[in-house]
């Protein structure tokens, strides 16, 4: 159960929110009720437009940011591309060294001009890639060259292998058929020797071919071996030749036989070149420009993430202003609406309540709100007239009970007064016709 305190305080406060209430809506009464609906369209109309000021500048940021995101992807793409395609190519110069070709070439050639138009068109106009189109150019030159100074050292070798290797080889067979026929039978005492001789050019040229083919250290040490080999029987068959076909046959044999050796040395010396300029210059060339272009796709992914992290910032900070200004609003809108509705609603509580007590016969009851300007106040001076009136009736019919009395006073008077006239008139009427009055 309240105290009287507690009661004293709740009705100083209802009476201060009445008081506010009232101040407020004698405030809002000042403004004609028209505009003040019209300002809640002003408000709605505000939020639309900040709204699409606020969204149309975060379009402009996200559109920036997406491009950044798209261009970067465009140019990750020239990127990959370049790296398949020199990876392609450097496969392909390894399979056009082990085995040359003309389809290879003509496939390297084509390539070789993919990947300088992928960097003269594609990469020169990527806005991305324009500051490092100079590096990978120079790195892809350096790639291309080295694969022309191969391509020659593999014709320098090939003519290596079939004119000091292969043609000696060829000489040294003839030989040693010559050898053998010039041998009447096999109990002679060079035969031995000329087996062990020829064994060892077989061998050796097997190990030639291989080690020509294949690079093979093993090869080339077998073929240094037989090759030796071969040096050794000459003097043991020279010893034991029993005619002068013979020894001329192994004196030739002889001479060809180190012509082969300084030819296997020599192409022992380019291979190892060979080896040397597709690691230094087609590999690491190759490596080099793999590595740039891993280099150029961190910055690219950095800036994509960089881009991705503005676009998702920015589009996080747009729905948080969004949201914002659209709940502050909100509360505007709501609390205008409020008291727009309090101002519209509480004076016309006050004219119904009045008229109604008019209607009631409470004529002393005072129509609340006749000062103000706007409609309802119009409304409620109108419905004070009716009270005006009922009020001023007595007063209205008693001066209408004395002016009705005076009316008929002054009719009595007029009438008194026109009886002479009426009397005249009338002894008139019954004179006969024809005598004058003497």
């Amino acid at each position: 159960m309240a105290t009287p305190a507690q009661s004293e305080i709740g009705e100083r406060s209802a009476s201060l929110a009445a008081k506010v209430r009232a101040r407020i809506v004698s405030i809002l009464r000042a403004v004609p009720i028209r505009w003040r609906i019209l300002s809640i369209a002003l408000l709605n109309s505000a939020v639309v437009v900040v709204l699409a000021v606020l969204i149309w500048n975060g379009a402009k940021v996200l559109g920036s940011a997406w491009e950044d995101v798209r261009q970067v992807r465009e140019s990750d793409k020239i990127l990959a591309l370049l790296e398949s395609e020199t990876s392609r190519l450097q496969n392909l110069i390894h399979r056009y060294i082990n085995q040359p070709s003309p389809e290879l070439f003509a496939e390297i050639l084509l390539l070789r001009e993919a990947v300088l138009g992928t960097l003269t068109t594609r990469a020169s106009t990527d806005p991305m890639l324009a500051g490092s189109v100079e590096e990978l150019e120079r790195v892809t030159d350096r790639f291309l060259n080295g694969f022309g100074e191969l391509r020659g050292l593999q014709a320098t070798i090939a003519k290596t292998y079939e004119e000091q290797v292969l043609k000696p080889a060829r000489d040294m067979a003839g030989l040693y058929s010559i050898i053998e026929g010039a041998t009447g039978h096999r109990d002679a005492l060079i035969w031995p020797s000329l087996g062990k001789s020829r064994e060892a050019f077989t061998a050796m040229l097997v190990a030639a071919n291989a080690y020509y083919l294949s690079l093979s250290s093993a090869s080339a040490e077998e073929a240094r071996r037989n090759t030796d080999t071969i040096e050794k029987t000459i003097p043991e068959m020279s010893d034991l030749a029993d005619n002068d076909l013979q020894r001329l046959a192994l004196q030739r044999l002889a001479t060809r036989t180190a012509a082969l050796r300084e030819g296997l040395a020599k192409l022992s010396e380019q291979l190892s070149s060979r080896t040397e300029l597709l690691r230094n210059t087609i590999d690491a060339t190759q490596a080099e420009e793999i590595g740039a272009i891993d280099d150029l796709s961190a910055k690219m992914r950095e800036r994509e993430q960089k881009a991705q992290e503005t676009f998702d910032r920015t589009l996080s900070d747009i729905s948080r202003r969004v949201l914002s200004i659209a709940v502050i609003f909100l509360g505007i809108i709501l609390t205008a609406g409020v008291l727009i509705a309090l101002s519209i609603r509480l004076p016309l509580q006050q004219i119904m309540m009045a008229m109604r007590a008019i209607t009631l016969g409470d004529y002393d009851r005072e129509v609340q709100g006749t000062a103000a300007r706007d409609e309802i106040g119009a409304m409620a001076r109108r419905g004070g007239i009716p009270r005006e009136r009922h009020r001023q009736a007595p007063h209205r019919g008693r001066a209408a009970h004395l002016e009705g009395k005076g009316r008929k006073r002054a009719a009595r008077a007029q009438y008194r007064a026109a009886e002479p006239d009426r009397r005249r008139t009338a002894r008139r009427a019954r004179r006969p016709c024809g005598r004058r009055r003497p």
